[in-house]
């Protein structure tokens, strides 16, 4: 049928769309299209925003790393490290 031909048309524009190597780790890797449209003016706005964060998570971060009892500085680190992986790893849609 007409609808089901157009659906499988577009799975494989799809399917051609990141066949190739580039497109294969931009998919995966959504930090290496945007980050050269980034935006300078949005720097500041995006600094202090990350600093709010780390002031709202660090001390959530500690309180649950004490609750599983260990040391405050692992739930420090998970939280860092967790950020900044969605940071690499998330989608942005300018």
């Amino acid at each position: 049928s007409d609808f089901e031909r157009h659906f499988f048309e577009e799975d494989v524009e799809g399917i051609k769309q990141y066949s190739s190597r580039k497109n294969h780790f931009n998919r995966f890797v959504p930090v290496s299209r945007w980050l050269l449209q980034y935006k300078r003016s949005k720097l500041v706005r995006d600094v202090m925003l990350g600093i709010t964060l780390a002031f709202v998570i660090a001390p959530k971060a500690m309180a649950h790393a004490l609750l599983a009892n260990v040391n405050a500085e692992h739930g420090v680190y998970t939280a860092l490290f967790s950020t900044l992986t969605y940071g690499i790893l998330g989608t942005f849609d300018p």
